[in-house]
């Protein structure tokens, strides 16, 4: 009888607060090609000779603001997820991290090591992106190539606009979006303009006309981010029965001088307080787990933005987390 167990796989989080600690994750995520993707040669000297010279000592003061006695807040949360996935599918859970520890192959090896023949790997980005869903698929696929056990491996593919997963955020917002506010900012990740194209199948259709994302099917669909970021807004503001003026789509954690995808988050945090919204709610549905992006640059950035920008009171609404049913729920859909 097949023995099946679940990989989670997510980003990663530094060891400790730490230069030394900081430095070493940023050097394995930025040097991933799907994150920057440019030759080699400049990859190396953009990172190695400028990035890591300034960027870990900064970063490391933002992680110290958020981490916690117990550790980092995305392992915790991780652990969390690991914990009550196991206890409703009653299937062994280990994690994979695609930067930091324990690797995607030490959290296969992990479940093989258990006895799984299955495994199901279920990356936690909701939306596809080369920067996420397909580095991860590509280190995913050479561990289990790599591994000394025989088994099946079956993939979780991006699940922005599965029942339960939608479900879980419509609910989780109900339930914390105060009364009082009179506009919800609907925050996803950034990605450069060039990802977007570079995903595009037909190579002439993203970003090409002001409704190519409303518009978006097909295999078209599956590959833009800012298609399905898109799509899934709609699906939430109208299951919250929100009107077009009291929402806002826009994108965060914008690097570098090159076009990202706008509007920007930060700027339009900014215009919504001078026009005069007072209570600001920010959700971030990109995101499965509260992390740097949101306990540090939403939560505390972005609420000092708003505040002196005119602000009165900031919203933020926490991720699903340690909230698993809606996994649960893909994981028996989609691999009975």
């Amino acid at each position: 009888m097949k023995k099946k167990g679940i990989l989670l796989i997510n980003t990663g989080s530094p060891a400790a607060p730490t230069v030394k600690e900081v430095r070493k994750y940023l050097a394995q995520f930025l040097m991933d090609p799907y994150v920057l993707d440019i030759p080699f040669w400049k990859r190396w000297f953009l990172v190695h000779a400028l990035i890591l010279r300034t960027r870990p000592k900064r970063s490391a003061r933002l992680y110290r603001q958020i981490w916690t006695a117990e550790g980092s807040p995305l392992i915790l949360i991780s652990e969390g997820q690991r914990s009550s996935l196991a206890a409703e599918t009653g299937l062994p859970v280990a994690l994979g991290f695609r930067y930091g520890a324990p690797s995607i192959k030490e959290g296969l090896a992990a479940l093989l090591e258990q006895g799984c023949d299955t495994v199901i790997g279920f990356p936690l980005f909701p939306q596809y992106s080369l920067a996420t869903t397909e580095s991860i698929l590509v280190q995913l696929r050479a561990a289990s190539r790599e591994a000394s056990h025989p088994h099946t491996l079956k993939i979780i593919p991006p699940f922005w606009n599965h029942r339960a997963y939608l479900d879980a955020w419509i609910e989780s917002v109900k339930k914390n979006l105060p009364p009082e506010a009179d506009h919800l900012l609907i925050s996803f990740h950034g990605l450069p303009e060039r990802h977007i194209q570079k995903a595009d199948p037909t190579g002439q259709t993203c970003l090409k006309s002001p409704d190519c994302c409303k518009n978006a099917s097909g295999e078209l669909l599956q590959r833009c981010y800012r298609a399905q970021a898109y799509q899934m807004t709609q699906s939430l503001v109208h299951a919250l029965n929100l009107p077009q003026d009291q929402y806002t789509l826009c994108y965060q954690s914008r690097l570098g001088r090159e076009a990202w995808l706008t509007p920007y988050t930060h700027e339009s945090t900014i215009k919504l307080a001078r026009l005069g919204v007072r209570h600001l709610a920010v959700v971030a549905p990109s995101f499965i787990s509260d992390c740097l992006e949101t306990l540090h640059e939403i939560r505390i950035e972005l609420k000092e933005t708003f505040l002196a920008s005119g602000g009165k009171e900031f919203i933020y609404l926490p991720c699903l987390n340690e909230s698993t049913r809606w996994m649960s729920q893909i994981i028996s859909e989609l691999n009975p």
